[in-house]
């Protein structure tokens, strides 16, 4: 074990999902619930939005779960597209820290 000597210590240590549920009703998850562009899980008549939802991102290059209220924000009204039969996913996603 080594020891530092620092005046401060900052630790990012982040958040999970609880997924508990989605698993439990079948749903697909990896590091969150797995949703489409549409909000759509892999049950396409059970949506998830928010901090749980692990979409599609082509800036990440890949999957991304942002934990942001912003971003559940825009990521619901996608949802509500959905709902609607008017699927139409959101524009560019953002966060900020």
């Amino acid at each position: 074990m080594e020891r530092l000597d620092v005046d401060l210590v900052l630790v990012g240590i982040g958040m999970e999902p609880d997924t508990h549920l989605a698993c439990a009703a079948g749903l697909d998850t990896d590091n969150g619930i797995v949703v489409d562009e549409f909000a759509r899980t892999s049950d396409p008549d059970i949506l998830a939005i928010g901090d749980c939802a692990n979409r599609p991102s082509a800036y990440a290059g890949g999957r991304i779960r942002l934990e942001s209220a912003p971003n559940a924000i825009e990521y619901a009204k996608v949802a509500a597209a959905t709902i609607l039969g008017r699927p139409a996913s959101t524009a560019i996603r953002w966060f900020w820290s």
